[in-house]
């Protein structure tokens, strides 16, 4: 046998040996979708499988488009579903998710003490543990609170030129907030808002975590990110400040966005996914949640203290949106922020 043959008959003896050892691993007992960061969710899920025993796999999405390829991959499985939760680190998606057919009516009881905001008449999904859409900026550069942008509209502002950072709106968070606007200043107010920001030269880059970096190195002074974001920053020694946007008189509110979760339809795994949604549903989950590095908001304040660092939710003045509507201005707003931001 030549060399070139026994190099081939090795290569497939080695594959034999790893396909034999994938047969051998114990198959998941439930199969979760999430966009939420592996910091936040692997330590929940390893929390529910020491509780139950149950084995979960975690099927994350790509940075640079939160959410938006699990749900597509989701509405394209939608006839044969191959997972059995999934958990959405913000809202519109999900919202679309459920009125497409793509999840499943549950009320988990840990659900039942939940505010209404969080707990829709259709079941479908659920709310908990919310981050928030905040302004961001570099110590060094801005040196005091009071100089840093207070609203959201700010940062189109010409002192601000080619220093204000943002993710790409058409993925996660930012798309939310983008329909957010749209919905809350009309389209074309809002679309006007972010052609200043365009001309204005605002970085726009692939992801809330690349804002916060940005921002945190110097190379942009200010940003709009989550608050999850900023925090895991400020731990790692870096100089930024926060501020909760458009909390003066008369001023709009911040954006407060929930993470969601809800059954898909057709669940192979159902009861599984079921006693998973009712643990992130539990207050035992948003108290991990709330904690560094994620110090999510929690939905009950009153029974789950947020980090001591933090804001909690009753403190700050939120957006007030109908997210159904923000869902709708999601599905429809690619092409136009396409054409604004050039891409």
């Amino acid at each position: 046998m030549n060399r070139k043959a026994l190099t081939i008959a090795a290569a497939l003896g080695a594959l034999a040996i790893v396909l034999a050892a994938v047969a051998l691993w114990p198959r998941p007992d439930l199969v979760v979708y999430t966009s939420a960061d592996s910091a936040y969710s692997l330590p929940l899920a390893q929390a529910f499988e020491k509780r139950t025993g149950l084995r979960v796999a975690l099927v994350p999405d790509a940075e640079s488009a939160k959410t938006t390829g699990l749900y597509q991959r989701l509405l394209a499985e939608k006839s044969r579903p191959r997972a059995d939760v999934f958990w959405n680190s913000e809202i519109t998606r999900t919202v679309l998710l459920a009125r497409k057919g793509v999840l499943d009516a549950y009320n988990p009881p840990a659900a039942r003490d939940l505010p209404a905001e969080f707990c829709p008449t259709s079941a479908r999904w659920h709310g908990f543990a919310c981050r928030v859409r905040v302004i961001i900026y570099n110590q060094n550069l801005v040196k005091t609170r009071e100089q840093a942008p207070q609203s959201v509209l700010d940062l189109a502002e010409s002192r601000w030129k080619g220093q204000a950072a943002l993710a790409y709106p058409l993925f996660g968070t930012t798309a939310a907030h983008a329909a957010a606007l749209r919905v809350h200043l009309g389209r074309e107010q809002a679309n006007e808002f972010f052609r200043k920001l365009v001309a204005n030269g605002a970085q726009v880059v692939n992801g809330n975590g690349i804002v916060a970096d940005r921002v945190a190195s110097g190379q942009a002074a200010v940003g709009l990110t989550d608050t999850d974001d900023a925090w895991t920053r400020i731990d790692d020694g870096k100089p930024l400040g926060i501020i909760y946007p458009d909390q003066g008189p008369g001023q709009m509110g911040a954006l407060v966005i929930p993470n969601t979760a809800g059954r898909v339809a057709g669940a192979p795994h159902r009861e599984a996914a079921e006693r998973f949604l009712d643990f992130l549903c539990s207050t035992e989950a948003e108290a991990m949640l709330a904690q560094p590095p994620a110090r999510h908001l929690p939905t009950r304040p009153d029974k789950v203290k947020a980090a001591a660092d933090t804001a909690a939710l009753r403190e700050i003045r939120s957006l007030k949106v109908d997210w159904e509507r923000v869902a709708d201005e999601v599905e429809i707003q690619a092409a136009e922020l396409e054409q604004i931001f050039g891409r």
